[in-house]
């Protein structure tokens, strides 16, 4: 599963469902790779004529699909997204990233500790 903030990675995927209501700007798109775009369509000037789209960022997304049991529901029963293995994974992968951090942390504590030995104690 993964969330996409840009459209220009929807170029050469299959759309298997879009949400676009009626009466609202706001539009979502799901790929079969399991991905979620989601945009909305801005006036860019008070004639309404004019529009424009911005494309949500992970946040955005994840903040919207909390609060939008419909689309939540419906991602999940079509099998394209399922928001809550999608904050498991992203939960894994900041756990292991955090990890490689206080390792690399560590290795360069003991690096600077034994410079500094070499230099007061050399």
């Amino acid at each position: 599963m993964k969330i996409l903030t840009d459209y220009d990675q929807l170029v050469g995927k299959t759309i298997a469902f879009a949400h676009m209501a009626q009466f609202a700007d706001q539009i979502t798109l799901a790929t079969t790779d399991n991905e979620v775009l989601m945009a909305d369509m801005e006036s860019v000037d008070e004639s309404l004529h004019d529009k424009e789209i911005t494309v949500y960022s992970e946040g955005m997304v994840m903040n919207r699909l909390n609060y939008e049991p419909y689309l939540r529901k419906k991602l999940s029963e079509i099998g394209v997204f399922d928001l809550e293995a999608y904050k498991e994974e992203r939960q894994k992968q900041m756990e292991e990233a955090k990890r490689k951090r206080e390792e690399q942390k560590k290795i360069n504590e003991i690096k600077e500790f034994e410079r500094l030995k070499k230099k007061f104690e050399g």
